[in-house]
């Protein structure tokens, strides 16, 4: 993990976006997951980060009255989200890729 990388973290450890133990535990769990599927060390913190973010976003106080608030927000966020994770998960597939045509 790169320092500036280290730096982001440590100063989100003290926000609302830090984790409980359970949860710690759980983005640990993540963490291998991804890491066993080829993801980069970088890639993996996107992936902790993504969550992260999913669940901030989701905690922040409603701005709109209900009557107001479409009611696709809460899903297109959601779609948002899982655009960028099944992003992450092409990267590992598409690196080998890319080294299988170099090796022949």
């Amino acid at each position: 993990m790169s320092e500036t990388r280290r730096t982001i973290l440590a100063a989100l450890a003290g926000t609302p976006l830090a984790k409980q133990t359970s949860e710690q535990e759980e983005e640990s769990d993540q963490r291998r997951a991804v890491k066993a599927a080829g993801f980069t060390d970088e890639e993996a913190d996107c992936w902790e980060l993504c969550g992260q973010l999913a669940g901030a976003y989701f905690r922040l106080e409603k701005v709109f009255a209900s009557s107001a608030q479409h009611e696709n927000d809460q899903h297109e966020i959601s779609h948002a989200i899982h655009e960028i994770q099944n992003r992450l998960l092409a990267r590992p597939t598409y690196r080998r890729y890319l080294e299988t045509m170099r090796g022949k």
